[in-house]
């Protein structure tokens, strides 16, 4: 069964995700603690709810490690969900349950040329995570979300 493998946040843009035992999403707003609900993001905008909570799949994660050789981390991803056992671009337009929080998931989060900076790559790490960036949310149903929760789709 698909579950919360990892959970981060940062609390400014570029900084450094932090990894957590369990978050609290916020309705309409974000992660208590993270960029995007202190509108410190580099994307943030109240226009754009999809910002509000990003998963990636830690398989995902693990195929660039294999090609690359590398051991990145799974939050240097910058996601703040890295999720077991679940196929997310299937989930596109669909409502899932984590914990007691219920998201929306709104679309697809290719990675840029900013992410292979950030790990000291050159732009064929985003090649390579084309359509395996992970999705981006809004969340519709206040709640917390920790480590093993169940993702219910």
């Amino acid at each position: 069964m698909s579950s919360v493998l990892k959970i981060c946040i940062a609390n400014e843009a570029s900084a450094k995700p932090i990894l957590q035992k369990s978050i609290f999403a916020v309705k309409n707003k974000g992660i208590e603690g993270d960029r995007y609900y202190l509108e410190k993001g580099t994307w943030s905008n109240k226009d754009k709810p999809h910002q509000q909570i990003s998963l990636i799949e830690s398989e995902n994660i693990d195929f660039v490690n294999s090609h690359y050789n590398n051991k990145f981390e799974y939050e240097d991803f910058r996601r703040n969900i890295i999720t077991k056992d679940i196929k997310l671009n299937q989930l596109i337009g669909k409502k899932i349950i984590i914990g007691n929080a219920e998201i929306q998931v709104i679309k697809l989060r290719h990675p840029c040329i900013y992410l292979a900076n950030l790990l000291n790559e050159d732009k064929e790490l985003v090649r390579h995570l084309k359509l395996k960036g992970g999705i981006v949310c809004e969340i519709i149903k206040s709640g917390t979300i920790k480590i093993n929760d169940k993702i219910i789709s």
